[in-house]
């Protein structure tokens, strides 16, 4: 043992310069046991300044900086030269991707293991109660690391290999300080946006590594520093544009930096979070929208109609969610709204060459590339809907990155870490929809509930948090019914359909799958909870689901408003979606004028009319609507039964007479409560006069229509 301790020294030197001169990144087993392995890490730190390095796990020394897996995004960012991971502390595949993209060209990746040879031995998860009896994503892990033959492997008691030479790649790593062509030709797209036509926006992606962000922060800061007054930035989360920023203030050296800002007297670049860009529309000269697929198309379209030269960046394959999906769903809007936008890609890296096979190993393993089949050529009547159990869904590496892929591309926030959910946990269950060997729909239930009912008064009275269990935990605490955390869940987590399949009804077909199991297997409710949208909040009003409860907040991920619906299968399960529903329908008035009074005029629309059925109009209502509507009866004095009327009406749906602003001014000034100030502000109405008139035209109209649907 201390012959092969005492070699570390050069075989690191060896390798670390191999990969050096490569402009490649290198991955190095150590396998042995725990002292052993750490003591060997300890000697490799001996070649590296110890701030160039990261020990992720147990066992760190004392000065070198030091996490565990779970605090990745704090080192997001940074450049390293040396990362050790202690396989023993856990794995977290999001880290494992983030955290492997600090290493620079040259950088060596140490993960320290049991020995490999030892088939009962596998990596710990992260403690996170997954409740999982089987650990197939540690197996994929370690046989992804067996067969690599770019990885190193050295075994405490065996010969250690010679390290081989690998090729120089024809274009070595990009310089940190000169832009790649890649980067120049994304620089000067970014700038046409500014200096070019209107509403032309520019969609720029990559793989990570590929120096966009970086790009975008030099476009802005020589924008700012020629003749432009004002950039805002927008993004998920502010860290997400951490390394934008760095580079825009290496790029303008005159500007002062705080958190979010960097600015002189005469011009700033600012980052924004995107609620409060729809809700204030600050001015702006150019708006930059990093990471854009881990926003929901609502919210970018409606940052696309605010901002006529925007840009549009996101990560193609990486840890935070899929560009592709971004690019397929957003697409059809950017087409609509704005034909002539244009798209620019970066493919050269920027901190390796090109090749690199740490990048390679990590994008084969984690699925980082996985897309959904390109061409549906099967007939639709050869469709079949099938359960996919946890023990299969390892054995066909084709069907797994199809399943994958199509979940990425359907969902903006995908990661590495629901790939091991998706081969790890037991309570999760999938259904596929296949024609042939090509899988074209998927659905995600995850099982919920069963818990100690015992435990029920101190969630509902928020004393108690349970970790996952969002249906049980959510009716008992936000719906005030402790008994909820008793029965048994099913919430759909995700469904996903090709795009050249859609609207031929596998959506449903999959529900229906899952809605027969679930009766099979004893659950309580089907149910599912999302950002609240007009389309997906038909879809599943059509599949059976009842809406049960709204968010009050819109959530920070998805930029909405969390909409939760359930189907109870049994007894229990029907009495609690029925008295959760009513109760909601009960909060809804006094809600909507409060935290609910910027909702979208056409959700609340939708949501009104998921709404049980109300009591109808009082004789009192009837006198007093007619009244209001020949222009006798003050709008204020009036409010109470044109509400009552729209309740009770909009369960049948809005007059196709009426506009979209018809529709927008009513829920406004009838059911959101907002003052005449407000509604002249937004250019709802020229004044109080001219509302009124609008506001007794259509309640005459909604009235008739209503007095019509009786009569029928």
């Amino acid at each position: 043992m201390k012959d092969q301790l005492a070699a570390v020294p050069v075989l690191a030197q060896s390798i670390q310069g191999q990969a050096l001169s490569s402009g490649h990144r290198r991955m190095v087993l150590v396998e042995g046991a725990a002292d052993w392995a750490c003591q060997v890490a300890a000697v490799w730190l001996t070649q590296v300044p110890a701030e160039r390095a990261l020990w992720v796990g147990d066992g760190a020394c004392a000065e070198v900086p030091c996490c565990t897996p779970g605090e990745a995004n704090r080192w997001l960012g940074s450049e390293r030269q040396l990362l050790i991971w202690n396989g023993r502390s856990g794995y977290a595949p999001d880290a494992l991707a983030a955290l492997t993209g600090t290493l620079v060209a040259g950088g060596i990746f140490l993960m320290l293991l049991p020995p490999l040879e030892d088939r009962s031995s596998t990596l710990s998860d992260t403690g996170d109660d997954l409740k999982a009896s089987a650990q197939r994503f540690s197996h994929r892990l370690i046989q992804s690391l067996l067969v690599d033959p770019t990885i190193l492997r050295l075994r405490q008691a065996h010969p250690w290999p010679q390290v081989p030479v690998m090729e120089a790649p024809r274009t070595q790593a990009a310089s940190a300080i000169e832009p790649t062509p890649d980067q120049v030709e994304a620089i000067d797209a970014v700038i046409h946006v500014v200096r070019g036509h209107r509403r032309r926006p520019l969609v720029v992606t990559a793989d990570r590594g590929r120096g966009k962000s970086s790009a975008l922060g030099i476009a802005a800061a020589r924008l700012l520093q020629e003749d432009r007054q004002r950039i805002l930035v927008t993004a998920p989360h502010l860290s997400a544009v951490d390394s934008l920023f760095r580079h825009a203030a290496l790029a303008w050296p005159d500007a002062r930096g705080e958190s979010g800002l960097l600015r002189t007297e005469a011009a700033e670049l600012r980052f924004v979070p995107p609620d409060v860009l729809l809700h204030e529309r600050p001015t702006a000269d150019l708006l930059l929208v990093d990471e854009a697929a881990a926003l929901p198309t609502a919210i970018l379209t409606g940052l696309l109609r605010a901002y006529a030269r925007v840009v549009f960046s996101t990560t193609v394959h990486g840890y935070e969610g899929s560009g592709r999906g971004f690019v397929l769903r957003f697409q059809r809007v950017l087409e609509t709204e704005t034909p002539q936008w244009r798209r620019q890609e970066l493919s050269q890296p920027v901190r390796w060459a090109p090749g690199d096979p740490v990048e390679s190993w990590l994008t084969r393993t984690l699925l980082l590339d996985a897309e959904a089949a390109h061409q549906i050529e099967v007939p639709e009547a050869e469709l079949v809907v099938r359960s996919w159990p946890g023990s299969e869904r390892d054995r066909d590496e084709g069907l797994l990155r199809q399943a994958y892929g199509l979940l990425v591309e359907a969902h903006y926030r995908t990661t590495p870490d629901d790939l091991r959910q998706l081969l790890d946990d037991d309570t999760l269950h999938l259904w596929l929809a296949q024609q042939g060997e090509t899988v074209v729909g998927v659905l995600w239930v995850q099982e919920e509930g069963g818990l100690d009912p015992a435990l029920g008064d101190a969630v509902a009275m928020g004393r108690r948090r349970l970790r996952g269990h969002l249906l049980p935990q959510s009716l008992a605490n936000h719906g005030g019914d402790p008994t909820a955390i008793g029965l048994r869940y099913g919430r759909v987590v995700r469904v996903a359909v090709h795009p050249q399949c859609r609207r031929l009804g596998i959506g449903a077909r999959l529900i229906a799958a899952a809605r027969e199991q679930a009766l099979m297997a004893g659950w309580d409710v089907l149910g599912t909870s999302f950002g609240a949208d007009v389309a997906l909040l038909a879809f599943w009003c059509a599949c059976g689901l009842d809406v049960m409860r709204l968010g009050l907040h819109r959530e920070a991920s998805s930029g909405a408003y969390a909409v939760m619906l359930g189907e109870g299968l049994s007894t229990a399960g029907r009495r609690l979606v029925e008295a959760q529903r009513a109760r909601f329908a009960e909060h809804w008035p006094g809600l909507l004028a409060t935290h609910w009074r910027w909702l979208d005029a056409g959700l609340v629309c939708a949501l009104m009319a998921a709404l049980p059925p109300g009591t109808g109009l009082v004789p009192e209502d009837e006198r007093e609507l007619h009244y209001f509507g020949e222009g006798h009866r003050q709008f204020e004095l009036s409010r109470l039964p044109l509400q009552r009327l729209s309740h009770y009406a909009m369960l049948k749906g809005i007059p196709s007479t009426w506009s979209e602003d018809d529709q927008a001014l009513w829920v406004a000034a009838v059911l959101q409560q907002r003052n005449w100030a407000e509604l002249q502000a937004e250019g709802a109405v020229g004044g109080r006069r001219q509302g009124e008139q609008r506001l007794r035209h259509l309640a005459a109209e909604l009235f008739r229509t209503v007095a019509d649907l009786e009569r029928q």
